[in-house]
C-alpha cells in the first residue's frame, strides 16, 4: 500500500512509513492502483543447442513438449535453484522431505533430509525460497528443518555428497547441524562465504560460524545485515516499544568487537552499503529525521523532521522543512466582505410572478388580466373528471384536440370569443341553462410580487457561513496551520546537493519522484466555498494539470512537464488516480482500462502526448521498454501484452491472463493463459515470434532454467 502522507510504498501490515514516520491506520483517499509486474529476466548468453524431438507424451513426472522445453512436474513443491552454467542443481520439498534434483529425469530427485509440513507455510510470506540457500560458490546448500512453530534447526550439506541409496535410507553423515532453535523471521540466516554464516536463535542473541566454531556476536538482535567482506550490522531495541534503536557494527575478524555506529534510530532504511546506512531518526515530537551511519565514518544527521522519497544503494532522496511556509488567509478571496456583512432583507428577493385562480359563477372577470382555461387543469365545472381530458363526452375530447396544443408554458390557454363560445356549448352539456355557468372552466390571471424562497434561504445560509467565518478566518491566519515550504535534497557519494527550494508536495511514483513548487499555485479559493483550512490546503496539493516536476530516477536527470503534457494528464486523470512510469527517451501515462499515452523526453522537458493504446493498463516499466496489457473488456480475465519502446509497440502475446508473466532476454514469454482457480493456472510458452504452445495445466509455480528446461509445479 502507499504511505497518505508521503507516498512511499509500504507493507500492507505497516504501522508506520518507514519514509516520514506517519501513522497508516487511515486510508490514502487517493491512491496509485496496485500494479501486476512482469518479471523481466535477464539471462546469461549461451551457446544454441540443437532441438530435440518429442513425442508429446506425459510420463509419470515427465512432460516434453515439441519445440518447447523438457519440464519436470513435482507435485506439491517448493522449488529453490542454484543456476550456473555448468550445472543447475535444484532443491525442492515434497511429503516434508528435502530433495535434490540434478537431471530432469523422471524419479531422479534424491530425498536427504526432513523438511517441514508444506502447510505450515500456507498464511506465511515465509516460504522454502527463504529457508533454502546455495552457498556463493554452490558448494553447499543450508536448509532449515525440524520447525516447530518457533523455530526449528540451521543445517548444510554438501550437495556433490547426495546420492540415491538403494535401500532408501538417508545418508546422515554429511549433514552438518550449524544451529538450533533459529528463529522464525525473514531470511533467517544470511551467507557471508561458503563457509561463513549469520543467524538468529529465538531469543534474537545473533550468532557468527566460521565452518567449524560459533561465536555469540549479540545478546539482542532485532535485525541485522552483511556484506561479502565479512562486516555485520545490527540494531538493538533500547526500549519495550521497539522504536529507540542503537546500531552496531562488527567484522567476523574481531566478532567480540562492536562498534557503535547511531544512536536514537528508528529503524534502518537501507543497508545495501554498509559505508553508507541509511536510517531513520527520532528527533522529538513525533518528527521523525534521516541520517547515515557506516563502518568508517561517523554517524550523520542529514535531517531532523523529512520524508523519505526514494533511496538506492548509497543515494537518498528527502525533504527537510525549509523554515518558511505559506499563510493560508493569502490564498482566499473575498474575506473583505464580513467587514460589511449584513443579514439579508426579505425586500431585496421580491420577485414578480403569474398566479391563476380557478373561478366559479360569482367571480368578477374584470378583476383579472385575463381569462385562462386549461385542458390539463383541474377546473371546477368537470363532475366526471379533474381536467378536460378525462371527459368521456365527444364534445369534450374534441375541444381538447382542436386547443390542447395552445396551452402556454404554464399549462393554460387564454381565452378568446370563440374558444369562449366553445366552453359555454360544453357547459351546456349539462343541462339548460348551465351554457351561463362557462367561467368555472376557466382560470383568472393576476401578477402579484412574492418573495423568491430559494434565493431568500440561499441569502441567509450565506450569511450565516461569513458570520461564522471569522473563527474560520483566524484559523488561515493561525502560523500553526500555515503549508510548510520544503526543500528537496538527494544524498549521493558523501555530498548533500539541494535538488529544489520552496516544494509543496513530493512523492514518489513508480521509477520517479513528483514535485511541486510555490510559483505553481496562483489560483485563490472564495471564503464562502470554504468549509475548513483542509479546503485551501488542497491547493499546494500536486495537481497533474500542472507543469510539475520529476525526477527520473534510473539517471538522476530532473525534468518538467509541459503544458500539452499537463492537459492530457489532467485529462486522463481528471476522476480518478493514475500511474506515471519512465522508460527509455519517454514518459506513460495510463489509468486502469483507459489510454495509455506517451510522450517523448526533449532536453529537460516532457513533452504533448500521443495515446498508444485504448482500454489498455500499464504493469511495470524498465529502463528501456514499457509494458501494458489491453483488453476490449475490463471484466474478461483475458489480455494481450505489448512492450513499447519509445513509442515503438511489440505485441507479445495474446489472450493470457495475469497470474504470472515472465518476459525472458532471449525473446521467450512464459505466461499463464487460464483465469487462477484453487489448483493454479493453465501455462504456455510464447516463442520470438508470438507463437503459443501449451505447457500444462493447474500450475501454481514455475522456474525456467534456460530456453529448453522448465520445472513447474501442477496438481494434474
Amino acid at each position: 500500500m502507499k504511505c497518505p502522507k508521503c507516498g512511499t510504498t509500504v507493507k500492507d501490515d505497516a504501522k508506520f512509513c518507514f519514509a516520514c514516520g506517519a501513522k497508516l491506520e487511515q486510508p490514502k483517499a487517493v491512491a496509485e492502483p496496485e500494479k501486476i509486474e512482469v518479471q523481466h529476466v535477464k539471462m546469461k548468453p549461451e551457446a544454441p543447442k540443437a532441438k530435440k524431438k518429442g513425442n508429446n507424451k506425459k510420463v509419470g513426472k515427465i512432460v516434453v513438449a515439441v519445440g518447447v522445453c523438457a519440464a519436470v512436474v513435482v507435485v506439491g513443491v517448493n522449488i529453490v535453484p542454484r543456476l550456473t552454467q555448468t550445472d543447475n542443481p535444484c532443491v525442492y520439498l515434497s511429503d516434508s522431505s528435502y530433495n535434490l534434483l540434478t537431471k530432469m529425469k523422471k524419479d531422479s530427485g534424491v530425498d536427504f533430509a526432513d523438511g517441514v509440513s508444506t502447510a505450515v507455510f500456507e498464511n506465511s510470506p515465509y516460504t522454502i525460497k527463504g529457508r533454502t540457500q546455495f552457498s556463493p560458490s554452490g558448494k553447499y546448500l543450508y536448509f532449515y528443518n525440524n520447525y516447530d512453530g518457533n523455530g526449528g534447526t540451521l543445517c548444510r550439506i554438501r550437495w556433490d555428497k547426495i546420492k540415491k541409496n538403494s535401500s532408501g535410507s538417508r545418508d546422515y553423515e554429511n549433514i552438518e547441524t550449524i544451529g538450533s532453535n533459529i528463529s522464525d523471521t525473514y531470511n533467517i540466516y544470511r551467507l557471508i562465504s561458503d563457509d561463513e554464516v549469520i543467524y538468529k536463535d529465538t531469543s534474537d542473541s545473533l550468532y557468527y560460524y566460521n565452518g567449524e566454531e560459533t561465536t555469540k556476536i549479540a545478546k539482542q538482535a532485532a535485525d541485522f545485515w552483511v556484506d561479502e567482506n565479512g562486516r555485520i550490522v545490527y540494531t538493538r531495541k533500547d526500549d519495550e516499544s521497539g522504536e529507540v534503536c542503537t546500531l552496531f557494527g562488527v567484522t567476523t575478524k574481531e566478532p567480540d568487537n562492536k562498534i557503535k555506529l547511531a544512536s536514537n534510530i528508528a529503524w534502518v532504511v537501507c543497508a545495501d552499503d554498509l559505508d553508507n546506512i541509511f536510517v531513520r531518526t527520532n528527533s522529538g515530537e513525533d518528527n521523525m529525521g534521516v541520517g547515515v551511519a557506516g563502518f568508517d565514518r561517523d554517524f550523520q544527521v542529514l535531517s531532523k523532521n523529512s520524508e523519505v522519497l526514494s533511496y538506492k544503494d548509497d543515494c537518498i532522496y528527502y525533504t527537510d522543512d525549509s523554515g518558511d511556509s505559506l499563510s493560508l488567509y493569502d490564498y482566499v478571496e473575498g474575506t473583505d466582505v464580513i467587514d460589511t456583512l449584513k443579514e439579508p432583507v426579505e425586500e431585496d428577493y421580491q420577485i414578480t410572478q403569474d398566479k391563476y385562480e380557478m373561478l366559479d359563477e360569482y367571480s368578477t372577470l374584470e378583476d383579472y388580466e385575463a381569462i385562462y382555461t386549461s385542458c390539463t387543469k383541474e377546473s371546477m365545472f368537470t363532475p366526471d373528471g379533474e381536467n378536460l381530458e378525462d371527459q368521456p363526452e365527444a364534445e369534450f375530447q374534441a375541444f381538447v384536440k382542436k386547443y390542447k396544443n395552445l396551452e402556454n408554458e404554464d399549462g393554460y390557454i387564454q381565452v378568446t370569443d370563440e374558444i369562449k363560445d366553445e366552453l359555454k356549448n360544453l357547459a351546456a352539456l349539462y343541462g339548460e341553462g348551465y351554457e351561463n355557468e362557462w367561467q368555472e372552466l376557466c382560470f383568472g390571471k393576476k401578477t402579484e410580487t412574492v418573495t423568491d424562497e430559494d434565493a431568500y434561504n440561499e441569502a441567509w445560509d450565506r450569511y450565516y457561513k461569513l458570520y461564522s467565518a471569522e473563527d474560520l478566518c483566524a484559523q488561515l491566519k493561525d502560523e500553526n496551520n500555515a503549508f510548510p515550504l520544503k526543500i528537496l535534497y538527494c544524498y549521493k557519494n558523501g555530498e548533500t546537493n539541494v535538488i529544489s527550494k520552496d516544494v509543496l508536495q513530493a512523492y514518489s511514483l513508480s521509477n520517479s519522484i513528483i514535485y511541486n513548487t510555490k510559483d505553481m499555485v496562483q489560483e485563490k479559493v472564495k471564503l464562502e466555498d470554504i468549509n475548513d483550512i483542509s479546503d485551501v490546503r488542497e491547493l499546494f496539493w500536486i495537481d497533474y494539470g500542472k507543469q510539475n516536476y520529476f525526477i527520473r530516477l534510473s539517471d538522476d536527470k530532473q525534468l518538467q512537464m509541459s503544458t500539452e503534457g499537463a492537459k492530457y494528464c489532467k485529462d486522463q486523470m481528471d476522476t480518478d488516480w493514475g500511474s506515471i512510469s519512465f522508460a527509455g527517451n519517454s514518459v506513460y501515462i495510463n489509468v486502469e482500462n483507459e489510454k495509455t499515452g506517451i510522450a517523448s523526453i526533449k532536453g529537460d522537458t516532457i513533452g504533448a502526448f500521443d495515446t498508444i493504446a485504448e482500454k489498455s493498463t500499464t504493469l511495470s516499466a524498465t529502463e528501456t521498454e514499457c509494458y501494458y496489457v489491453t483488453t476490449e473488456n475490463p471484466d474478461d480475465y483475458y489480455v494481450d501484452l505489448y512492450s513499447d519502446k519509445d513509442g515503438k509497440s511489440t505485441l507479445l502475446a495474446q489472450d493470457i491472463t495475469l497470474q504470472s508473466v515472465s518476459v525472458y532476454e532471449d525473446g521467450q514469454i512464459l505466461a499463464s493463459t487460464s483465469p487462477y482457480n484453487n489448483n493454479g493456472y493453465e501455462l504456455s510458452t510464447l516463442g520470438k515470434k508470438g507463437n503459443m504452445s501449451y505447457l500444462a495445466d493447474d500450475v501454481s509455480a514455475y522456474l525456467r532454467l534456460d530456453e529448453k528446461n522448465l520445472l513447474y509445479i501442477s496438481d494434474t
